[in-house]
């Protein structure tokens, strides 16, 4: 029996059972192909036929027979779990930070979070040309961006950082900030709060009526202003699905060019920039207390055509390029 060339574990897949890599190994496949595998021998670990529940040890060799794989393979969805579409943008050039924990990548505008093409697929390429990658357990973005939203996001490289982070995110100890073009022009800072609905088919957030729906929580400084546009700080509280566009919208000042929103046309689309994420003391992976990504060269240069040439003067350190 010919056997495909060794996978070895990681440390994320020390102490899972052997049946629960295996199964990741293969992709989507009946559990109990899983075991007709290891059963029959087309599994082998470090050498030897594994029963299904032993526990893997970080360094172990998995050996899986060509038949095996090509029962899994003719599931297209199997593939992108060892590596990427090839379709994805090249990470390495979009990375701000890398820990051990997490990857924070600086997203462009135009680039989905997750889908064919995204960045999901970017992080799996890209990790898989690392030593010591688990075979049960998927790095990801941890949080989306909508697809014409640049800036910060946090994607997983291990169990703990995607915990970490997750637990973070419910409990709203990690801070997120932005930076935004509006519509029209705000003077003072202020506290944006709604119970808002997310209409699925439509894809739109509006404000709801009914308690049940969850409250968005918003703070927003002005940093500049002329007499059609205002360039604010905003600081999210909660994580709901377009909260900022949509609570921007509420009070006559959408984004710039969000048409979804009321925004109006802009063919280079709206600013929003996630530029800085606040870590808590205790959080639980290897990550700065801050990290900041700059606006992309484009929405540095439309923030100098909008505001004049000596806005990066007035917004946070070196997030507008001079």
């Amino acid at each position: 029996m010919a056997l495909r060339d060794s996978f070895i574990a990681g440390r994320d897949d020390d102490g899972k059972r052997v049946d629960r890599v295996v199964r990741r190994l293969l992709g989507d496949v009946p559990l109990s192909a899983v075991f007709k595998a290891l059963r029959t021998g087309s599994v082998r670990v470090n050498g030897r036929k594994p029963l299904p529940a032993d526990r893997v040890r970080e360094g172990d060799s998995f050996a899986i027979s060509d038949l095996t794989f090509r029962a899994a393979d003719s599931d297209p969805a199997a593939e992108p779990r060892i590596r990427g579409s090839g379709t994805s943008p090249d990470l390495s050039r979009l990375l701000v930070l890398e820990t051990e924990d997490l990857l924070f990548v600086n997203k462009p505008r135009g680039i989905l979070s997750h889908g064919p093409g995204g960045l999901d697929e970017a992080v799996l390429a890209y990790l898989s040309r690392q030593a010591g990658k688990s075979l049960s357990f998927v790095p990801a973005p941890l949080h989306r961006l909508d697809r014409n939203t640049t800036g910060l996001l946090v994607a997983s490289k291990t169990i703990r950082g995607a915990r970490a982070f997750s637990a973070a995110l419910q409990d709203r100890t990690v801070e997120k900030r932005y930076l935004a073009v509006l519509r029209g022009r705000l003077d003072r800072k202020d506290h944006w709060v709604d119970s808002l609905e997310r209409l699925s088919k439509q894809r739109r957030t509006l404000r709801s009526t009914l308690s049940a729906h969850r409250k968005a929580v918003t703070l927003v400084e002005p940093i500049s202003a002329n007499g059609s546009f205002t360039l604010a700080d905003i600081r999210i509280l909660t994580g709901l699905t377009h909260q900022i566009r949509a609570q921007a919208a509420l009070r006559g000042r959408p984004l710039a060019g969000d048409s979804k929103y009321g925004g109006g046309q802009e063919p280079r689309g709206y600013i929003l920039h996630a530029y800085r994420l606040d870590f808590p003391e205790d959080f639980d992976a290897d990550a700065p207390r801050t990290v900041t990504a700059p606006v992309p060269e484009d929405t540095a240069l439309r923030l100098r055509e909008i505001f004049g040439p000596k806005i990066a003067l007035s917004a946070p350190a070196g997030i507008i390029p001079p």
